[in-house]
């Protein structure tokens, strides 16, 4: 507790209010966020300390408030930082450059001063401009949106989060020897670039992947496969949908399935395909690409005749492990008291459950943390959880010891970000918010960062994976995060009230 107290001093924060450096870390009031200018000759920017091979997988669900008008969408990745990337109105430019996601970052004079390569962080990397490997036709104008290693909502209240999954086909880039244009960091730039409701965007992504080609996280490696897949939940106001995408067979274009979650549900996916039969009729609930069902019959994935399955025929292999499906499983028990994620023993999901209750944003918060408590796969119980109960189980090595494996959670430790995106559907002012949490969910403090907003708060947009830095959220929540592991069953309740504490005053305010 002093350690919070101490970086609350650091930062002039009031203790009683805030336990920790960066809840606020600049003046995140509507009123100084509110604000929107539109700014010619601002560009796509990335994450300048985006150095590390950080493809991670990620989980992420969907799932509708307690008064029913406000959507959330939760969210957990590996990155530091987040930025903001400001509306455009094109004057001269025709063109659209397309920059692939497995570079370092995206670095260029016309993408805004944090990417400007005179302003970067040498020591680590020697960053030059990034060299477009396509581009496309320009529109006369873009909207403003937050992104991270993902883009996470725009400025039309349109929001997304990722999952990467395995998948049947895998294609190269046109800068590696393929035919393909697009990743899925491009398509969901694109989207938010474009686009002002969830259908739009998948249209949009769905059409361009088609047309220009899509590519997946890695295309020469043994985990080709495993990364050739992309699951991305997208919402707005008043919808919200699944999304999954992999290449086509032909490597120039792509196989896509959206199905849109029922209100009153609760909708997840963990790096693997969860849209299993697809009503082609139900143009409300599904849309897909034109080719879903004749590639698969080509290709003997599916018979013709018996029910159309998306996952059964275009996922990857069976999820022995179990690591996407507790994952899923968990959410919808949480939501849903007559799911019980200790008979997940199979990957045969259903795409969505009815929640009990309809959820509030500190019922999404404690999603994102949990830990399988109170379950037989507990994390804090056990022998590896050590004398004091902690919850991670650390990668020490690339070795393969052969036999058994270690859950993987929801509130990982590896997350070097976690964000609940929540969208209102009664206000179209500054009420869509994404609350923005730096380093594992169990150890952050979720910050509103307005979509409306121009800027984001230096506190969540600096830092380095190869520097500790005390000016920057991840870095200080990594340093509570450490030292509460170790006595998690004394420690983590402080944390824990801390954050609730925190976390109930931004809501008050926001």
């Amino acid at each position: 507790m002093v350690l919070l107290e101490e970086n609350c001093k650091l930062n002039g924060l009031d203790t009683d209010v805030c336990c920790q450096k960066l809840l606020w870390g600049e003046d995140l009031t509507p009123e100084t966020q509110g604000t929107y200018d539109v700014l010619i000759g601002a560009d796509i920017i990335y994450e300048k300390d985006y150095v590390g091979p950080l493809f991670a997988t990620a989980s992420h669900f969907l799932a509708r408030s307690s008064d029913a008008n406000i959507f959330y969408l939760a969210y957990t990745k590996r990155n530091v930082s987040i930025d903001y990337v400001l509306a455009r109105v094109i004057t001269k430019v025709v063109v659209r450059l397309m920059f692939n996601r497995c570079v370092a970052c995206a670095v260029g004079t016309t993408r805004g001063p944090a990417y400007d390569p005179a302003l970067v962080d040498r020591r680590f990397f020697n960053w030059t401009d990034t060299t477009p490997i396509a581009q496309i036709p320009q529109v006369q104008s873009t909207y403003g949106y937050i992104e991270g290693v993902y883009p996470i909502m725009n400025d039309h209240r349109v929001a997304m989060g990722e999952s990467t999954c395995a998948a049947k086909f895998v294609s190269k880039p046109v800068s590696g020897g393929g035919r393909a244009r697009l990743d899925i960091v491009e398509l969901g730039r694109l989207a938010l670039e474009r686009t002002t409701c969830a259908r739009d965007a998948i249209a949009l992504m769905g059409g361009m992947a088609e047309t220009y080609g899509y590519y997946g996280s890695f295309w020469e490696t043994p985990s080709a496969f495993e990364n050739a897949g992309e699951a991305l939940t997208i919402t707005d106001p008043t919808e919200a949908w699944m999304l999954h995408m992999l290449p086509d067979d032909t490597g120039a274009s792509a196989i896509w399935v959206a199905q849109r979650v029922h209100d009153n549900h609760v909708a997840a996916v963990a790096n693997r395909f969860v849209i299993r039969e697809i009503n082609f009729t139900d143009t409300d609930h599904f849309m897909a690409s034109a080719n879903v069902l004749d590639i698969a019959k080509r290709h003997g994935f599916w018979d013709g005749v018996a029910r159309f399955d998306f996952t059964d025929a275009y996922a990857g292999p069976p999820d022995v492990t179990l690591s996407s499906s507790l994952r899923v499983g968990r959410v919808l028990s949480l939501a849903n008291k007559d799911v019980n994620v200790d008979t997940f023993a199979d990957t045969t999901l259903f795409f969505s459950a009815k929640v009990d209750t309809l959820l509030t944003v500190q019922d999404v918060m404690r999603f994102q943390r949990d830990h399988y408590e109170g379950t037989k796969f507990d994390l804090t119980k056990g022998p590896a959880s050590g004398p004091y109960g902690d919850p991670n189980r650390y990668e020490i090595a690339d070795a393969d010891v052969g036999t058994g494996h270690f859950e993987r959670a929801i509130g990982i430790y590896e997350a070097t970000y976690t964000f609940v995106s929540v969208l209102d559907a009664t206000n179209r002012h500054n009420d869509h918010i994404c609350r923005f949490g730096p380093y594992s969910p169990d150890s952050t403090i979720y910050t509103p960062v307005y979509a409306l907003a121009t800027a984001i708060p230096a506190t969540l947009r600096h830092g380095s994976l190869r520097e500790f830095d005390m000016h920057s959220a991840f870095w200080i929540n990594a340093l509570i995060g450490n030292y509460a592991s170790k006595w998690y069953a004394f420690a983590h309740p402080v944390v824990s009230a801390c954050q609730i504490q925190t976390e109930t005053h931004a809501l008050e305010r926001t």
